[in-house]
């Protein structure tokens, strides 16, 4: 890319920013194109195996978006516990306490 900055009137400017932005709009088509033919291709090698993707259980997108995985809530800036894992922990938390509450009074 041609250095612009130093003789260049805001005209100029304004198309190399206007390039930039379509060879990162380029990059990321590219991307996309690449990141559907690898889907594509897990799907025909999960066929061959005779094995599928459970439809609720397979995403596909964003980190940003968010995800549960092994038990955990995930993002671009998060890791906590999910909310299934956070449930199940205190309905174990419960039943454990009303089994010791039931030897207690016995």
């Amino acid at each position: 890319m041609i250095n612009v900055n130093s003789h260049c009137s805001g005209h100029c400017k304004q198309v190399q920013s206007t390039v930039r932005q379509r060879s990162l709009n380029s990059s990321i088509f590219y991307e996309a194109m690449r990141l559907r033919k690898v889907i594509k291709k897990t799907h025909h090698i999960m066929k061959d195996l005779k094995l599928h993707l459970h439809p609720t259980k397979t995403y596909i997108g964003k980190i940003s978006h968010g995800f549960n995985f092994l038990g955990y809530y995930m993002d671009d800036k998060t890791l906590l516990p999910s909310s299934e894992t956070i449930r199940r922990m205190s309905e174990r938390a419960t039943a454990l306490v009303r089994a010791w509450c039931t030897k207690a009074v016995q």
